[in-house]
């Protein structure tokens, strides 16, 4: 898959907040939660704040929208984001959760441990924001390129559908 962007840096009513704003890699997804919450997910180890601090995340970050322009911000999820060289390729956010799949075999899940994730991780967005990362299933034996949360509104089936060399689904309840 193409990246979406080289690079990123956020817009706000069409004037850009800071030219040195952004990420410092291929952006190749997105997910929001409805709210105030835009997640980035691609190729960057670091983001840089309109400061021009930089913010290690590791392939995915989130945006808060909220407030004022001047308070708009990254923002780190959960303690860390991917393993060193990991691609976040795919999300999709449902019901307080963020999914993200991609290439990568691990997730900071406390700012110095690594949990094994497999291409496939579930950040419990709720759990006092930045929220939770954890493992979500098995994962996959390979890239995951693609994934959706397919909910149906009998409540009776909710799938993540996920996209890939082995087109694996998984049932979540």
């Amino acid at each position: 898959a193409l990246p979406i962007s080289n690079q990123l840096s956020p817009i706000d009513g069409g004037v850009s907040i800071s030219q040195n704003a952004g990420t410092d890699g291929p952006v190749y997804s997105f997910a929001n939660d409805n709210y105030y919450s835009l997640f980035v997910g691609g190729s960057f180890a670091n983001v840089y704040s309109t400061s021009q601090s930089t913010i290690p995340v590791n392939s995915v970050v989130q945006w808060n929208v909220a407030g004022t322009v001047s308070s708009r911000s990254w923002n780190i999820l959960g303690s860390g984001g991917t393993n060193s060289g990991g691609i976040v390729k795919c999300m999709s956010y449902y019901s307080n959760n963020l999914y993200i799949g991609g290439n990568f075999s691990a997730i900071n899940v406390d700012g110095t441990n690594d949990i094994a994730v497999n291409n496939l991780a579930r950040l419990n967005y709720i759990t006092s924001p930045p929220g939770t990362w954890s493992s979500y299933t098995s994962g996959t034996d390979d890239t995951i390129n693609a994934l959706i949360y397919n909910y149906n509104s009998a409540g009776s089936y909710d799938f993540l559908l996920i996209g890939g060399l082995d087109r694996k689904s998984t049932r979540l309840n």
